[in-house]
Parts: C-alpha cells; structure tokens; sequence
C-alpha cells in the first residue's frame, strides 16, 4: 500500500495568523500548497543540469505540515531566519539536510503574487551575522537562485517526483 497523504484542515484564518505575526505575504500558490494537504515529511530532488544541480541545492525539504503541528514547523522555520524578513527573504523551507533556509524573494515579487526561489547557505549567514543579514545588500553576494517562481519550482520539481514514480511501478 502506498502512503497518501490526508487533505490539510489547515485554512486561511491560520496562514493569514502567520503572515500577520511576520508582517510577510506568502505567494498565493504557496497558501493553495498549505491548504492542500498534511504530511509528516515531504522532499523534493533537484534538478541536475549538466551535471549541477539548479542553485547547487539537492534537494529541498519543506516543514511538516502534521494535522497535530499544522503551521508550527513553518512558524518555527520563519522565526529561526528571522532576520532574512527584513531584507525580503521569507524562508520556507530548507536546502538539503538542513544546510540552509529556502527563501521567497518578496522584493522581487511578480504581478500574480509569485515571487522568485533562492537559498542561502548557514554558513554565510552566521558569519554575517544577525544584524548584517537584515540588509539586502550585505546578503546580495550570498544569494543562490534556485527557481524563477513558486509555481516554476513546483512545475519542475512535481514533474520530476512524477516522473520517479512512473518509473518505480
């Protein structure tokens, strides 16, 4: 038998609690993928090109979204990277095995809400420290693309998980 996961209870009234905690906005896609289902563990292969992963990032792990902790891991995720929010990085995720926050780039926000995906490494941001990773400016050389969009991100990386499953049968 296959794991499914359960559709999420999680509603609107919760995401906007987070995002009013934070003053932040989430890409609409990125709500409808929160309102979608729970899940306890949830990991997404990258893509290789040309030999490379996309943003050097293997993969990209999202929090939990259990119907016990519902937002807490997202909440728990912000509020660790917390500094990111003033320079418009709103982490969301992590980059493989916890090496860093996977971020909207709020300031370059697109007409439909999306915004595009990067990742920083750990490394860099304790190096820089808590105050210096609040500017854009000082987190600039540190910034690693990964995806244009939150539905470019989804579209690769769903397509691929496919893909894997197609193949395993």
């Amino acid at each position: 038998m296959k794991w499914k996961p359960l559709d999420s209870t999680i509603g609107e009234d919760e995401i906007r609690a987070v995002e009013s905690e934070y003053s932040i906005q989430f890409p609409p896609l990125f709500k409808a993928f929160l309102m979608s289902y729970h899940y306890v563990s949830l990991q997404f292969d990258n893509v290789e090109v040309d030999g490379e992963y996309i943003g050097d990032c293997r993969f990209i792990e999202m929090p939990s979204l259990s119907s016990e902790e519902r937002l807490q891991p997202l909440d728990f995720l912000i509020n660790a990277w917390e500094p990111l929010l003033s320079a418009g990085y709103v982490p969301f995720a992590e980059c493989e095995d916890s090496q860093g926050p996977v971020c909207f780039d709020t300031m370059r926000r697109q007409e439909d809400g999306d915004c595009p995906v990067v990742w920083f490494l750990h490394d860099h941001l304790h190096e820089l420290g808590e105050e210096m990773s609040r500017n854009r400016d000082h987190l600039a050389p540190y910034v690693r693309p990964i995806f244009g969009s939150f539905k470019e991100m989804m579209t690769v990386l769903c397509s691929r998980e496919a893909v894997a499953e197609d193949t395993e049968e």
